[in-house]
């Protein structure tokens, strides 16, 4: 009877266990969350350093950039098989960290997994098919100057990242975060509840108005 009692637990042993162990998950869980959230957006950015490189290169073949706006802006890369329609180079369309609860991603995923033909053209598209806004086509004349915004991460229905995170790519092909905390402060927002417009003339901040989703 106390060789059973030595090599295993009590009831309340056990349940001591499981509490220690729920303490240091609750201690340590929001530092691993938010060490996942800042993983994310610091691969958004090099996501969008891609776009940058990728656009230069249409500028230095095509004698210029993609001549439709928004959505069609950065699609237009794929369409005109500027670049290789791999995984990897589709999942670059989509943001790090919720792509993969994305529908139109989870849908089209296998189908480049299996060498199939997507956006096949433009008018296959949809804003669905990319998580961020570019430039409007009415705007593209302004496109190289460094002061001016061409991408943004394009918060449609949901916030790309729940920490109020909004990477943005310059004209200098930079990229730069725009903090909740800046966002509260300069725009005069109140919470988080509705996401921050990123795009068109409606948006808060001057420079994203000439984005498009």
């Amino acid at each position: 009877m106390n060789r059973v009692r030595a090599a295993g637990f009590t009831l309340i042993e056990l349940l001591i266990v499981v509490g220690i162990i729920g303490l240091l998950a609750a201690a340590f869980l929001p530092d691993l969350l938010a060490g996942k959230e800042t993983a994310n957006i610091e691969a958004d950015k090099a996501n969008m350093r891609q776009f940058a490189q990728w656009l230069e290169m249409s500028k230095s073949r095509n004698r210029g950039l993609p001549t439709e706006g928004g959505h069609g802006f950065l699609l237009t890369l794929w369409t005109k098989e500027l670049i290789d329609h791999s995984p990897a180079n589709f999942d670059r369309f989509f943001t790090p960290g919720i792509r993969e609860e994305d529908n139109q991603w989870k849908a089209l995923r296998p189908q480049v997994e299996r060498n199939e033909k997507i956006w096949t053209s433009l008018a296959d598209t949809t804003t669905e098919d990319t998580n961020y806004a570019a430039r409007a086509k009415e705007h593209l004349k302004g496109m190289t100057a460094y002061t001016e915004a061409w991408m943004a991460n394009d918060n449609e229905g949901v916030w790309a990242f729940k920490s109020g995170v909004v990477n943005i790519l310059w004209g200098d092909g930079s990229v730069r975060d725009l903090q909740w905390n800046d966002m509260k402060d300069r725009f005069n927002l109140v919470d988080k509840t509705e996401p921050f417009k990123t795009w068109g003339p409606d948006s808060p901040y001057d420079a994203l108005q000439k984005l498009a989703n």
